[in-house]
């Protein structure tokens, strides 16, 4: 029995590591929710999945709910910096001694019952009762990986959201746009509306409406940054269920203002650092395509670093010209230097590069070597709790304020 939290975490983690490799079913998810009282049940909740920008549609759409008066949960994932930023109730972590609650309730459960859990699974379900036992009036849900078989896809939505399609996670979601688009088409209920953003209008996914009689519903505009993009896709998501929960005109303007850390989050530390969490081919044109529209004469310098299973060459191939400071993050899913140089001599060829053990030191590096070019940090999740130490910036949990915060740093370059 796990009795402090850093125990806690330990034994959550190593519920991580044992579980890879393992089938996905929702199995565990629905027997584990089963016994905890089905919680998903005692409160509505918005479902939002897809490659890119889901993590940030959910922190819009609770921002805004949250301004008209609500006490609206969220859960997400991966976590930059704590554990507990996963479970929010407006904004506020859940405690320690919540999870500590909690998780030994569902230690005793599958010690019981024979359950195996994974880490997602248990957290999942942990998240779910923490938003019944904090009466919450909506939770908004971040699907996991992929959809079909994502430990939240046990819930009933009121109502879907899918941000982006892209190739990501081929090896365990298939190794096509529309392979990948149906297993997060998964997510779609009978009956249930759904939202799909610009680069999720697929036509697998408007077919599985279809046959599914869920309305269907496309934000269909072509956006040059990619976090107006997420807003657009948040905001329509908060009209159609306007009956259920008004939110008026300026709750959504402000509430969509908002987004997540490490989303195009900009720093006065030298010539200026931007810390954001593109990960694969997509996010990375995005990201390039954003800084292009908001820093048009600026050069830019990247601090990069990737998750092991990720197939990096057409990442990097993105940032070919480009000064590179490759590192590798201290976390076990993070790609070792040795492997990122191998990929990086096939891939950059004339491009510089350097290649640094820890973030600190590739930070440390790009830094010292700007001229009059930014830093931006990238590449995965796993970077950004060691990129913020490094920078000597909080590790905050709260959704940065754009109205704020921003680089005051465009009229120099």
């Amino acid at each position: 029995m796990t009795h402090t939290y850093p125990e806690l975490l330990h034994t959550l983690f190593a519920l991580q590591t044992q579980s890879s490799g393992k089938e996905m079913t929702l199995d565990n998810t629905l027997r584990l929710n089963e016994a905890f009282g089905r919680p998903d049940r005692h409160y509505p909740i918005i479902h939002v999945g897809g490659s890119n920008g889901k993590g940030s549609v959910v922190t819009k759409i609770a921002r805004s709910l949250q301004l008209s008066g609500l006490r609206v949960g969220t859960y997400t994932s991966p976590h930059l910096s704590c554990f507990r930023e996963r479970i929010q109730v407006n904004g506020t972590m859940i405690s320690e001694e919540d999870i500590l609650e909690l998780a030994a309730y569902g230690q005793k459960i599958y010690g019981a019952t024979g359950i195996t859990p994974s880490f997602f699974e248990l957290t999942t379900a942990i998240a779910f009762r923490y938003f019944s036992d904090a009466k919450v009036d909506v939770a908004v849900v971040e699907v996991g990986l992929g959809g079909r078989l994502d430990a939240t896809n046990i819930v009933t939505p009121i109502i879907s959201v899918i941000t982006s399609i892209s190739l990501e996670h081929t090896h365990i979601l298939g190794h096509t746009i529309e392979a990948i688009a149906k297993e997060k088409g998964g997510i779609i209920k009978e009956r249930i509306p759904l939202v799909v953003g610009p680069k999720a209008n697929v036509p697998i996914l408007r077919t599985i409406a279809q046959e599914r009689s869920s309305l269907y519903h496309a934000v269909a505009d072509n956006f040059a940054f990619y976090d107006a993009e997420n807003s657009a896709i948040a905001a329509k998501t908060l009209q159609l269920i306007a009956d259920t929960f008004p939110c008026s005109s300026d709750h959504i303007s402000a509430g969509t203002t908002v987004r997540p850390p490490c989303r195009m989050e900009e720093f006065t530390i030298g010539n200026g650092v931007i810390l954001d969490v593109a990960h694969n081919p997509d996010a990375f044109a995005e990201l390039l395509k954003s800084l292009r529209a908001r820093y048009p004469d600026c050069k830019l310098r990247f601090v990069c670093g990737f998750s092991k299973d990720k197939n990096v060459i057409p990442s990097l191939s993105l940032l070919k010209g480009h000064p590179l400071h490759l590192v590798a993050a201290d976390h076990s899913r993070a790609m070792p230097l040795q492997m990122l140089a191998a990929e990086a001599e096939r891939t950059l060829l004339d491009s510089p590069y350097t290649l640094h053990p820890n973030v600190a030191d590739g930070i440390t590096a790009a830094l010292e070597a700007a001229q009059q070019e930014f830093v931006v940090v990238c590449g995965s999740f796993f970077l950004m709790r060691e990129a913020r130490q490094a920078l000597g910036i909080p590790q905050i949990s709260d959704p940065v304020d754009l109205n704020e915060q921003r680089l005051p740093i465009a009229k120099k370059m």
